[in-house]
């Protein structure tokens, strides 16, 4: 009930006539979005003035179980596991569950067993930050977001199906997501997310463009992507996901000092590879990595900018070193660099 969405047949059609029969095979899905902030004028008298999706319900209950002419949240997932029992399917939650007239303690609580993930988005700012709050936001924000909703939820995984900088498009008049600042806070945050042990986290997002300078009043002309949608060339965020996209498949205890930041992880061959985010200055800094073999081989290579706002990266690569007694390193860490520290087994 609600929305018509055909039926299987149907979007099986589809996929033939635009030329992909096959089913594309998708293993996790959301009901709905941001369903908590829907409009009065669609969803009813509980739903803030201020709501921006056009949904049916802002009452978590209802969410779950559904009202004449419209199914809820179980009703949908039994139906689409009637078809696919492989998939998995998650609710729309909030990170503090008493918020929104309560709305993630209602979608737990009649959720039950069947809460397959419980959805949050969470954001850095509403609006645009300064460079020193920018890079040290992450270390205070996961644990302050995730502890909380975890220990709620037991073995419920949390899935983060938005994260960025700063939430309000029309809020970032600095277009601090364009910045190098971003590319920091979003290392630092996969690296909080990884140590929490959250499994599913979406940035938003690959690419979303910019009507920047001739916008429409009140669009604050920054961009959300990770690449430029006009050359395809990289945004300084996409620095934060290609240092991350050479993490080993382990993960080892983090280590938050100062302006630094030092994510381990190891691979079952024993390869280390440890993401750094430098904030800061220039610095050298002495270290010992327990484990690591006498006389192994290591690099260091990453992505640095001249300042947390500058709209550009330049990428480095510091070469190759052999690793003192004991495990024994210095690393010279360039000034507002994410970098990637690897040693070979």
């Amino acid at each position: 009930d609600g929305v018509d969405w055909g039926t299987v047949g149907r979007w099986a059609e589809l996929r033939a006539t635009g030329g992909h029969p096959e089913p594309i095979g998708v293993q996790l899905w959301e009901v709905g979005n941001e369903v908590y902030g829907g409009q009065p004028a669609s969803g009813g008298a509980e739903c803030a003035d201020f709501g921006w999706e056009e949904v049916w319900t802002c009452d978590g209950r209802e969410y779950v179980l559904g009202v004449d002419g419209h199914d809820g949240y179980l009703a949908i997932r039994s139906a689409m596991l009637a078809v696919d029992p492989t998939i998995s399917v998650g609710a729309v939650g909030v990170s503090e569950p008493t918020a929104w007239s309560g709305w993630g303690d209602e979608v737990i609580e009649e959720s039950g067993d069947a809460l397959d993930f419980y959805v949050v988005h969470t954001y850095g700012f509403d609006s645009s930050p300064s460079g020193d709050d920018a890079v040290a936001r992450a270390v205070e924000l996961w644990p302050e977001e995730l502890v909380p909703i975890q220990e709620r939820l037991g073995s419920v995984p949390v899935a983060l199906t938005e994260y960025n900088l700063v939430s309000i498009e029309a809020g970032d008049t600095e277009r601090t997501m364009t910045q190098a600042m971003n590319a920091l806070y979003l290392a630092d945050s996969l690296g909080q997310l990884v140590d929490h042990d959250v499994p599913i986290a979406s940035v938003w997002t690959l690419a979303s463009g910019t009507c920047w300078p001739e916008c429409d009043p009140g669009w604050a002309g920054t961009d959300y992507g990770l690449i430029r949608v006009d050359d395809l060339e990289p945004q300084p965020a996409f620095e934060a996901f290609r240092a991350w996209s050479r993490a080993g498949t382990q993960r080892l205890d983090a280590v938050v000092a100062g302006a630094l930041r030092f994510y381990p992880t190891r691979d079952d061959d024993g390869r280390l590879a440890v993401v750094v985010v430098n904030s800061g200055d220039t610095v050298t800094v002495p270290m010992q990595l327990d484990g690591a073999p006498d006389d192994a081989l290591a690099t260091l290579s990453g992505a640095t900018a001249d300042s947390l706002t500058a709209d550009r990266m330049v990428e480095f690569d510091a070469g190759e070193f052999t690793i003192g007694p004991n495990g024994d390193i210095v690393l010279d860490l360039p000034a507002r660099s994410v970098s990637v520290l690897e040693v070979a087994a």
